[in-house]
């Protein structure tokens, strides 16, 4: 689902929410319908509320959809995504460690 903030004919913010796959019966980890979120807004339009109701928007549709959790993905260094999806109640809970 892709959820596009429009203003003024301008596309300032938009959140892209996708829903995982069931999880195996024989998952190691305690098997939680889920879902993966990635938002983004215009850097002249933060602070407006955009991503926060593209965030909303993302949870209640995943919500109705059988999602218990919402996994937002954000790159070490983007202290900004970390500090926005902290104040819309996320927390850290994993490390992913990549190999080139």
């Amino acid at each position: 689902m892709l959820l596009v903030a429009v203003v003024d004919g301008r596309v300032l913010g938009l959140a892209e929410v996708s829903l995982d796959p069931p999880p195996p019966a024989h998952q190691i980890l305690l098997p939680v319908p889920s879902a993966h979120l990635h938002a983004v807004v215009a850097a002249r339009a933060r602070g407006q509320g955009l991503g926060r109701r593209r965030e909303l928007a993302a949870r209640q549709w995943a919500g109705s959809r059988g999602a218990q959790q919402l996994i937002a993905g954000i790159q070490v260094d983007n202290q900004a995504a970390i500090d926005f999806y902290d104040r819309c109640g996320y927390r850290a809970n994993a490390t992913i460690r990549l190999r080139d």
